[in-house]
């Protein structure tokens, strides 16, 4: 009896150890059913997180391009314009003159002209501006006639030039580095020279007409003792050339009219 009791007490008792362990396993479910997926939502945060400092770093990124684009351009610009404010001496309608450009000018007059450098204070700076103002001018308009000139014609005046003065190209150019001229600035004034020769002889010279009656007047206006046949000619080309400057200055005083010329006196004083 004592052994049946036993076995009777043993199997009651693990009969409530099953059944607490199924109902502490069914509240562990529910527990965790209840629960919420914590390491899920963590994950959603991190990956918003992310996104949103790679757009702010893409967004600041982008504004530092915008203004290193925007301040370079400023600096660009603001250096371009200010350079070009000292520089230029003067605007002739739409072509500039830079204080350069004209200080080569301005020496090259006193070089090919044979003045010597000591004379330099002696003629005025403006003179020389105006006379380069006119050529301007007047190369402005040969362009717009379609008047031109190769560098092949210069050469050839060039070397007819040093045929003349019993000179070689290279005494030439010896002659030009003595005073830090080139060939290159010798051949570009005899390509202006030439030019305004053609636009003379097309617009001007086939309005020169001198008779008989003007040569002879000028002839007694001047009371010349040579006699008249051995001079006529001589008279009859100075008096073309006389027309030829009137018409010429008649030409440029309409050009000036008619264009725009604007002179930095500032910059023609820094001219030496």
């Amino acid at each position: 009896m004592p052994k049946e009791s036993t076995k009777k007490k043993t199997g009651k008792t693990k009969k409530k150890k099953s059944t607490a362990k199924k109902k502490q396993v069914k509240k562990e479910i529910k527990e965790l059913k209840s629960k919420k997926p914590r390491i899920i939502q963590t994950k959603k945060v991190d990956l918003n997180k992310k996104n949103n400092l790679e757009s702010w770093v893409i967004l600041g990124v982008i504004i530092i391009l915008i203004g290193a684009i925007i301040f370079i351009a400023y600096k660009g610009y603001h250096l371009k314009n200010s350079t070009s404010k000292e520089e230029v001496l003067a605007v002739v309608n739409d072509q500039k003159l830079t204080k350069p450009e004209f200080q080569k000018e301005y020496d090259f007059f006193f070089f090919i002209q044979g003045i010597p450098l000591a004379y330099k204070a002696a003629i005025s700076k403006d003179a020389i501006l105006n006379q380069t103002i006119n050529e301007m001018l007047l190369l402005q308009y040969a362009k717009k006639l379609g008047i031109t000139t190769s560098e092949s014609e210069a050469d050839a005046l060039i070397n007819k030039v040093a045929q003349m003065s019993n000179l070689s190209i290279t005494n030439i150019t010896e002659i030009l580095a003595a005073r830090n001229f080139t060939m290159d600035d010798l051949k570009e004034y005899y390509v202006k020279s030439i030019t305004l020769n053609k636009l003379i002889n097309r617009t001007i010279l086939p309005k020169v007409n001198v008779t008989d009656a003007e040569i002879e007047q000028f002839y007694k206006n001047k009371n010349i003792t040579t006699p008249y046949n051995e001079t006529k000619d001589k008279i009859r080309e100075a008096l073309i050339k006389e027309k030829e400057m009137e018409l010429l200055n008649s030409m440029i005083k309409d050009l000036r009219a008619r264009s725009v010329v604007k002179i930095n006196k500032s910059v023609l004083k820094e001219i030496r």
